[in-house]
């Protein structure tokens, strides 16, 4: 395997296929497992267009990377918009998502959550759990700014669902709340980010 000296280690688990890739201590990045949904365009190998990434997440289908200069990369299935790139379809090679400089990524089953370094979130892919946190249960192609956010140090998405906290040590939560995972004491799904 081309990568030595691991610093970052991810998982995606696809009901079909299970992946992994690694980050090296100097941002090279490797993948090994199922390519079956294209999360992983390589088996076992050193994935040459992405260098200098510190983040990487991966969805039931789909990866998200993050290099040191605040750029985005994905790529895997786009069926829901999970890329943040307005094409259709599983995508092989990684693509730049438009966006601000961003510090920190998480992905859902099919959507992604981008926080920039301003504390801005950004998301996109599938929205049918709400879990995009826009107002509205539409997809998003492209990334789209939660409006109601802001001053957001990280953020954490569940399957179909999302977990922030701010710089004021303030929670927020929205989507999917069937079996109470947003912690409010119900079982209320949210539209919009709920403090």
């Amino acid at each position: 395997m081309a990568c030595r000296f691991v610093s970052t280690l991810v998982c995606g688990n696809h009901p079909c296929c299970g992946f992994t890739f690694c980050i090296s201590c100097n941002g090279e990045v490797c993948s090994f497992g199922s390519n079956g949904q294209s999360a992983v365009y390589h088996k076992q190998l050193q994935i040459k267009p992405l260098h200098s990434i510190q983040s990487i997440d991966c969805g039931g289908s789909h990866t998200i990377c993050l290099d040191s200069e605040g750029n985005v990369y994905s790529f895997g299935n786009n069926n829901h918009g999970e890329l943040g790139i307005d094409i259709e379809g599983l995508q092989k090679k990684p693509h730049v998502v438009t966006l601000p400089p961003i510090k920190q990524i998480s992905c859902g089953e099919d959507f992604t959550i981008c926080v920039s370094e301003e504390g801005d979130v950004f998301s996109f892919g599938n929205n049918i759990f709400d879990q995009l946190g826009l107002g509205d249960c539409e997809l998003s192609k492209v990334p789209q700014k939660i409006l109601t956010l802001k001053e957001v140090d990280f953020c954490v998405c569940g399957v179909n669902y999302a977990v922030c906290k701010t710089f004021n040590d303030e929670i927020y939560v929205w989507g999917k709340n069937e079996y109470g995972q947003l912690g409010i004491g119900n079982f209320h799904s949210h539209r919009i980010p709920y403090k």
